[in-house]
């Protein structure tokens, strides 16, 4: 009976833990649509270990593993990352922690709070970058 009891706690957990990455995978692919509109091919870079199943779930862009080749970088933290990487590319944080000790480097965040998905956009950065987000994203922008 216990044998059931934990195969059947086992398969919702795998069940949860795949709808979750489904729902990162979803909104990376929402951020990279608005941050890229006008890019018909994008490189991302991810660093990120709570991420780094990304490209397994979004076919349509391109992966590398050069972050001076990339147009948009998804990392943990900038601090690791080479200065020409952070200067002259998009950057995305994945935690809040870094955007906020980082804001003048960092576009943007994207992180769990409390199990739900939080997107954060740098004004100053957004306009920097020339990127004009749709007015039903305006509450995003820190």
């Amino acid at each position: 009976m216990k044998k059931i009891a934990l195969l059947f706690l086992l398969f919702i957990w795998v069940g949860l833990a795949s709808n979750s990455n489904l729902i990162k995978a979803s909104l990376f692919s929402l951020i990279v649509e608005l941050l890229e509109r006008d890019t018909p091919y994008v490189q991302i870079y991810i660093d990120s270990k709570e991420y780094q199943d990304i490209p397994k779930y979004v076919k349509k862009y391109r992966f590398t593993r050069n972050c001076l080749d990339a147009d948009l970088l998804f990392v943990d933290t900038i601090k690791d990352l080479p200065k020409e990487c952070i200067y002259e590319h998009k950057v995305f944080v994945t935690k809040y922690i870094d955007f906020v000790a980082n804001r003048d480097k960092v576009l943007g965040a994207f992180f769990l709070q409390k199990g739900r998905p939080t997107l954060i956009f740098n004004k100053r950065l957004l306009k920097y970058f020339g990127i004009v987000l749709p007015p039903k994203y305006d509450k995003y922008i820190d």
